[in-house]
């Protein structure tokens, strides 16, 4: 009989049982720990965080795999596989919404959109909305309130006024400037950041125009600037224009939609249908528009800035009064101050002899 067969026969029933489970323990903890490290483990199987020793006595022979886990740590670990599957289940769960505005899955969205996991929405491959995205980086893209004087700002609805972090810091730039000139001055939001289902529902509204038919308001899911965050309306342009403009953040009077003016009064003139190009002085953006004009900075050259936005004004003046007759009174008495604020700008640079109209 051997020594140890001996020792094992001296021991009492409950000695015996202890030292069988101590072993049973000792092989269950070493089988949890190898799942682990090979992302098999659930969180509740991973037990309380072992302590370096009793890793290193676990996985024997002292390998480098058993060191890294023993100094990061086992919970860590499962943390973190945790939290990445958290956020894989997150962001699917969203684009499956997302997908939703177009009527296609995720799997058929990929032929014709990319998803930008920070702004939360679909864009159309190759747009100039998507464009536009990707000439800013994933931190600067991210989609947060509006805050201004400590204070979030809300749209003419009550909603957060939302817009990329790319977009907030030249608002906050401008609001600066123009509290340092009248600190009554504000910006009054229209809308702000949509994402693709609040597109979706906006594109679907139709309005019928005697002058140019059934149109839709809004572009399509996916293809527009406030689907970026980097735009936004702003019911008191005319007064703010300038300040965002000197920001690189281009709408009102200082963008290319107003170069369709003429022909919108020749096609009015001719009782012909136009193809809708909308005017929407009210909406400003960033990385949208390629022409457009040049804030200014010596004195010259403001006012010749200052004299093409008023011939810009006058001439919406008269599209609205064409097209949009019950808003003309509106649109005017908006325009008044910054027309004689444009005026007096012209006049101190010797510029408003030429003007007239």
């Amino acid at each position: 009989m051997s020594e140890r067969f001996q020792q094992q026969r001296e021991l009492t029933p409950e000695e015996r049982r202890a030292r069988i489970k101590a072993i049973k323990e000792r092989a269950a903890r070493r089988a949890q720990t190898q799942n682990v490290l090979s992302g098999e483990a659930s969180a509740e199987q991973s037990g309380p965080q072992m302590s370096r020793r009793q890793l290193l006595k676990i996985l024997a022979g002292g390998s480098a795999v058993a060191v890294v886990a023993s100094a990061v740590g086992i919970d860590a670990l499962i943390d973190a596989k945790k939290a990445d599957e958290k956020e894989a289940i997150k962001l699917q769960v969203l684009k499956e919404e997302r997908a939703k505005a177009f009527g296609k899955t995720v799997e058929e969205m990929e032929a014709d959109y990319v998803f930008y996991p920070e702004i939360g929405n679909y864009l159309e491959k190759d747009s100039i909305v998507a464009k536009a995205v990707e000439g800013y980086s994933e931190s600067e893209r991210e989609v947060v309130v509006l805050k201004l004087n400590g204070e979030y700002v809300k749209d003419k609805d009550g909603n957060d006024v939302r817009m990329t972090k790319a977009l907030g810091k030249k608002f906050e730039a401008a609001f600066k400037k123009m509290q340092e000139d009248d600190e009554k001055l504000t910006f009054q939001f229209n809308s702000s950041f949509r994402d693709n289902n609040e597109q979706a529902g906006l594109h679907k509204n139709k309005v019928t125009d005697k002058k140019v038919g059934q149109r839709t308001l809004a572009a399509k899911p996916g293809t527009s600037m406030h689907e970026t965050g980097l735009a936004v309306d702003i019911q008191n342009w005319t007064a703010v224009q300038t300040y965002l403009a000197e920001q690189g953040v281009f709408g009102g009077m200082y963008t290319n939609r107003t170069t369709s003016l003429e022909r919108t009064a020749f096609a009015f003139i001719k009782k012909d249908k136009i193809p809708f190009r909308v005017i929407d002085p009210v909406h400003f953006s960033i990385g949208e528009f390629k022409d457009v004009l040049n804030p200014g900075e010596t004195t010259q050259e403001k006012a010749l800035r200052s004299k093409e936005i008023a011939k810009r004004m006058i001439g919406y003046l008269v599209f609205v009064a064409l097209y949009d007759q019950k808003n003309v009174l509106d649109e005017a008495k908006r325009m008044k101050p910054a027309l004689k604020e444009l005026k007096k700008t012209m006049g101190n640079s010797g510029l408003m002899q030429p003007m007239k109209h």
